[in-house]
C-alpha cells in the first residue's frame, strides 16, 4: 500500500465523491435507455452496464467471437465464472479477472493521486480498466522512466501505453 499522506487521502476521497456523483447521473440515463420497449444493441448495453453497477464487476467487454457481452468480475467476488445471466431480455458471460478489487482500485487511485514518481504530475494521463485485456490500461504521454517505478509496482494489473493521453481517468 502506498505511503500516502492526509491530503492525498483528502484529495482522493474529494476524486472519488466526484466520481460516483458523475456515475449516478450516468445509471440514471442507463435506467432510461434499458427501460426501452424495442430490443437493440444500446439497450443489451445498457442492461448489461446497469447489472456491472448493481453486483459491482469490474467491468465489461463484448465477444466478437461468442457474440455476447462478458461481463468481468473481481477474482475476489463471489459470482460463478461461465454463468450465462439472463438481464431480463438479453444474455451476458460472467468471467472473472485475474485481479482482486482492492488491486484494481488500489491502481486506479495511484494513478488519479499521480505521487509515484516526482514528475508523474507533470503528464497527462487517460486510464481505465480494460475488461478485455483484464489489465487497468494507460494512456500517457509521460517518458518510461516516470511510470517505470508504477509498472514495477503493477506489473501484471497494469498495461500503458506512451502517446496522447485521452483524459478517461
Amino acid at each position: 500500500m502506498p505511503n500516502w499522506s492526509p491530503d492525498d487521502r483528502t484529495e482522493l476521497d474529494r476524486m472519488l465523491a466526484a466520481a460516483a456523483e458523475k456515475k449516478t447521473a450516468g445509471l440514471d440515463a442507463l435506467r432510461a435507455e434499458a427501460a426501452s420497449a424495442s430490443p437493440s444493441h444500446e439497450r443489451t448495453a445498457a442492461l448489461v452496464q446497469l447489472y456491472c453497477a448493481d453486483h459491482a464487476a469490474v467491468g465489461h467487454s463484448w465477444d466478437r467471437a461468442a457474440h455476447t457481452f462478458v461481463i468481468r468480475l473481481a477474482a475476489d467476488h463471489p459470482g460463478t465464472s461461465g454463468e450465462v445471466v439472463d438481464l431480463g431480455g438479453a444474455e451476458a458471460l460472467v468471467a472473472h479477472s485475474r485481479h482482486t478489487q482492492a488491486e484494481i482500485d488500489l491502481v486506479l487511485n495511484e494513478l488519479r493521486l499521480r505521487r509515484w514518481h516526482p514528475d508523474a504530475r507533470t503528464y497527462a494521463y487517460g486510464f481505465g480498466y480494460d475488461a478485455v485485456a483484464d489489465v487497468v490500461d494507460v494512456e500517457t504521454n509521460a517518458p518510461p522512466e516516470v511510470v517505470a517505478p508504477l509498472l514495477a509496482r503493477y506489473p501484471t494489473a497494469l498495461a500503458v501505453r506512451h502517446g496522447r493521453a485521452t483524459g478517461r481517468g
